[in-house]
Order: C-alpha cells, then sequence, then structure tokens
C-alpha cells in the first residue's frame, strides 16, 4: 500500500526484485538480545526464522509472515516478544539492497524474556527470494 510520498511498510511480498532494507529503531538501553540471522518468505501464511539469538531466547525463534507491525515473535525457550514500529517510510538507496526505508518508531511493547530492553532494531534487506537482515547487521531487543 502507497501513501504520498511514502512508503507503507505492511505486507512486504510485492518488495521490488532489487530488494529493499527496512530498519526499526528507538532509543533505549543496549540491547541484552540479539539476532543475527533473519529468513523466509515475507509472504502471508509462511513463517519467519530468526536464529543466532543471544540472551535467554532458546537460541532461535518465529515469526508470522508477513513482518509488518505489530509482530509477535516466539522464542525457542517457550516465551515471545510483541514488537511494533511505525510502516510509514520514505525510500533510499544504499549499496546492500537497492531500496531502503526506515520505520520509526521501533519498539518492545510485551516481553517475557526479562532480558530485552524497550528498543527495537533491525534493518532487513527485502527481495524477491524472500527477507533477511541486511548484511553485516542483527536484530535487537
Amino acid at each position: 500500500m502507497a501513501v504520498a510520498g511514502a512508503v507503507l511498510l505492511g505486507p512486504l511480498a510485492g518488495a521490488q526484485p532489487g530488494g529493499a532494507v527496512v530498519s526499526a529503531v528507538i532509543r533505549g538501553n543496549a540491547p541484552l538480545v540479539a539476532c543475527s540471522s533473519l529468513k523466509g518468505s515475507d509472504i502471508p501464511g509462511k513463517t519467519l526464522t530468526l536464529t543466532g539469538c543471544s540472551g535467554p531466547t532458546g537460541g532461535s525463534a518465529v515469526v508470522a509472515a508477513p513482518f509488518f507491525a505489530p509482530r509477535v515473535i516466539h522464542w525457542a525457550n517457550g516465551g515471545s516478544t510483541t514488537v511494533t514500529f511505525n510502516g510509514n517510510v520514505r525510500p533510499h538507496s544504499i549499496p546492500a539492497c537497492a531500496t531502503a526505508v526506515t520505520p520509526r518508531q521501533g519498539r518492545v511493547i510485551a516481553s517475557s524474556i526479562s532480558s530485552t530492553t524497550t528498543r527495537f532494531r533491525a534493518s532487513l534487506c527485502l527481495r524477491a527470494s524472500g527477507i533477511s537482515l541486511l548484511p553485516g547487521t542483527a536484530m535487537t531487543f
């Protein structure tokens, strides 16, 4: 869904084949939970997988696709974390992905993992083949 002069981050299955980057950031304490990988098809009914997760998470998590806010992340240890962000974004270009977008006001609104912060941050690369974290970044909570 498009908004004049902006992109509304919602179902991301329609991302351009060249890819797009999504970042969600808020201010908060240093994250104690971080995941190094996100993979999957960002299509309704599919599941995205987070791996390489630190903290008391069980090391991995799953989240329903498409990735839009609010979204509940289900950790391998049985816990969950709910994140939200403003999906109304302005595209820009970066070398790692053809189109970058940065949602605002990313935050953790609920979590059974005691070591998460109020901050949610992710830089996502959206391609026709699926969704992943932007190389060299982590999803942090």
